[in-house]
């Protein structure tokens, strides 16, 4: 349970920076493509393979609409 739980914030971490390093440039273009960036990385198919249960065009909107921008 440990383990899991140092996982979850590691993962929570990562998602973190991806957002934040896309939030400075304020195009929602970036935006997009760093969410691209980290649905198809090495980190989402490791550590959070749900992720990639729902298509990446539903959940990149799930994404944007979280932060406030709809397309």
């Amino acid at each position: 349970m440990v383990a899991d739980c140092k996982a979850q914030e590691t993962i929570r971490a990562a998602h973190a920076i991806v957002i934040s390093e896309a939030e400075p440039v304020g195009s929602v273009a970036h935006v997009v493509d760093r969410l691209a960036t980290f649905y198809h990385s090495d980190h989402v198919k490791a550590c959070q393979p749900w992720i990639l249960e729902t298509p990446f065009d539903e959940w990149r909107d799930i994404q944007l609409v979280g932060m406030g921008i709809i397309l």
